[in-house]
């Protein structure tokens, strides 16, 4: 059986998700699980310890910024 589609925007561009899932989901997809990273969903800031249990909504805007050091 297929799974289910929703539509979500990533940093204002549309994305096709599964609709079960997670941010934890999203970051393996874009291979920044492991990144220093802050996330906002509906500009609400997520905390890290949320990113396994958030689960993503049809229509939802996800800002991802990955932070980097400088000098």
């Amino acid at each position: 059986m297929k799974n289910k589609k929703i539509q979500i925007y990533i940093n204002g561009k549309i994305k096709n998700i599964n609709t079960n899932y997670s941010l934890i989901n999203i970051l393996e997809d874009f291979s920044l699980k492991n990144k220093l990273i802050a996330i906002e969903v509906n500009k609400e800031v997520v905390p890290k310890s949320k990113y396994k249990t958030k689960r993503i909504n049809h229509n939802d805007k996800i800002e991802i910024v990955e932070l980097i050091g400088g000098g």
